[in-house]
């Protein structure tokens, strides 16, 4: 009798409204949290692209700076060693007054935001006016090695603000070969070509070479044979990643090496000379040689600057484009989901009843594959889960603190070694997310199929410094066949 007045009841109640608008709901909701992190993720890479695109700038504007301070090196050699005029002081002031200039200019319109970076050129630029720290005049070596030291520094702060904003740590191979020659090869080769020219000017002006001066100058001619095949060697391997790209350096390329060793055998043969006696202006002239071979590589080094910033502003307006695609799909999505919504509720409740009666069909809509997220500090060595994680290996919620081997230790025994493996490689390789799929062997003994989305965090020096990821259950939608959910949420 209960039993049959049970019946009756629930066959006068209401259709499940509530159960079929959440039915509804939790796919929207979903919907909404996968597009909010893919547009996150998309912005993200628009953001770190122009912070690489900023960056690039800003090492451009170092690197003139560079170049002005090697120019002072050189002209200062030509001072310590007996050639002291009014045009050249008049040439190291113009010099010195562009690099002040240029580096407050640079230090408020820079992008970056290493202090420790700013402090530094803030403090070359104060020891420059005063001059505080230079040696005496008449300590040629010391005063040579000062400057170098400065150049060397700004230099140094180039790579740090590289590595800072990512542009060391590029994935696509063309514009990593791209971003290495200016970050490296080409500033080392025209500070071996700033060096020689400095030195070759100095003895020059001195008169006459010792067997060490003789020395001296083969070791700057070595550094630079060494640059130019680094320099090649690069742009061997960017003529297999990027063919397009060197074709159209190659030309560039071959005019900053013939030029370069041109220079070396004009100072060859003027060190050769020995005792000669050069006027100012001939060694005005000798300087302004060794600074056109210089030119030439800062005209490469301007070229292939151009030419990154094109790939960063190609490489943002398509994630640009990708972004607003995807806006565009979500708000049509998220409209036809709301379209079909108020058709249901406004449909028949017998059309209703009948969607909701069958058992299968029921538990495909309302049964949503829960997600579970975990957290791992590679540093702190501590690992974080979601409450729904323990939910979808068979555990009570918060039973027990998070164990990594105690997650892997479920994985099925089949599928074990595979996500192991795939775990380490992705810890040691240079690579941002992964995904993968396998099975879970709960206590009581059921399997379950799951999807592992995750995403490595790395420092300034690339080293993998925390992990992030989300574990979605689909064993319902396998169950139940449901092949377009699954290819969704792949």
């Amino acid at each position: 009798m209960t039993a049959t007045g049970n019946r009756e009841s629930s066959t006068a109640a209401s259709p499940p409204w509530g159960s079929y608008l959440l039915s509804l709901l939790l796919p929207l909701l979903l919907l909404i949290v996968v597009a909010a992190v893919a547009l996150q993720r998309l912005q993200g890479d628009i953001n770190f692209t122009l912070s690489k695109r900023d960056s690039l700038q800003d090492i451009s504007g170092l690197y003139q700076e560079v170049l002005l301070l090697q120019q002072m090196r050189g002209l200062d050699q030509l001072v310590v060693q007996g050639s002291n005029s009014a045009v050249l002081d008049s040439r190291i002031g113009k010099l010195e007054q562009h690099f002040s200039e240029g580096l407050n200019a640079w230090i408020k319109q820079s992008h970056s935001r290493n202090s420790g970076v700013v402090q530094q050129l803030a403090n070359l630029n104060f020891q420059l006016l005063s001059r505080s720290t230079l040696p005496r005049d008449t300590d040629v070596v010391s005063r040579f090695a000062w400057f170098t030291h400065h150049i060397e520094g700004m230099q140094l702060s180039i790579t740090h603000l590289a590595f800072d904003t990512g542009l060391l740590l590029d994935t696509e191979q063309e514009s990593y070969l791209l971003a290495d020659m200016l970050i490296s090869h080409l500033p080392a080769l025209t500070e071996a070509q700033g060096s020689l020219r400095g030195v070759t000017a100095g003895l020059a002006a001195k008169g006459g070479s010792s067997r060490t001066d003789q020395e001296w100058f083969e070791g700057r001619v070595l550094v630079i044979e060494e640059r130019l095949q680094d320099l090649e060697h690069v742009w061997r391997l960017l003529s297999v990643q990027a063919p397009k790209q060197a074709i159209a350096l190659q030309q560039q390329l071959a005019l900053v090496t013939t030029t370069s060793r041109e220079l070396i055998d004009s100072y060859i043969v003027i060190l050769a000379s020995g005792g000669s006696d050069y006027t100012q202006e001939e060694l005005l002239q000798l300087f302004d040689e060794g600074s056109h071979a210089i030119s030439i590589t800062a005209q490469f080094y301007g070229g292939i600057s151009a030419r990154l910033a094109q790939l960063f502003d190609e490489r943002i307006a398509t994630l640009q484009r990708e972004r607003l695609l995807l806006m565009i799909s979500g708000v049509m999505v998220l409209l036809t989901i709301l379209y079909l919504a108020r058709g249901f509720i406004r449909g028949s409740r017998r059309v209703m009843e009948a969607l909701l009666q069958g058992e299968g069909r029921q538990r495909a809509v309302q049964r949503i594959a829960g997600v579970g997220y975990w957290n791992w500090d590679l540093q702190r060595r501590e690992l974080e889960w979601s409450p729904e994680l323990y939910g979808i290996f068979g555990w009570e919620p918060v039973s027990f603190p998070p164990e990594g081997e105690r997650l892997v230790a479920a994985i099925h025994p089949d599928d074990q070694q595979r996500v192991r493996l795939l775990l380490i490689e992705v810890l040691r390789s240079y690579v941002r997310d992964y995904r993968t799929e396998y099975r879970i062997v709960r206590e009581d003994g059921t399997i379950r199929h799951l999807i592992e989305r995750g995403e490595v965090l790395r420092d300034a020096a690339a080293r993998p410094v925390r992990m992030i990821g989300a574990v979605l259950d689909i064993t319902e939608y396998r169950m139940a066949g449901a092949d377009g959910m699954r290819d969704y949420v792949e």
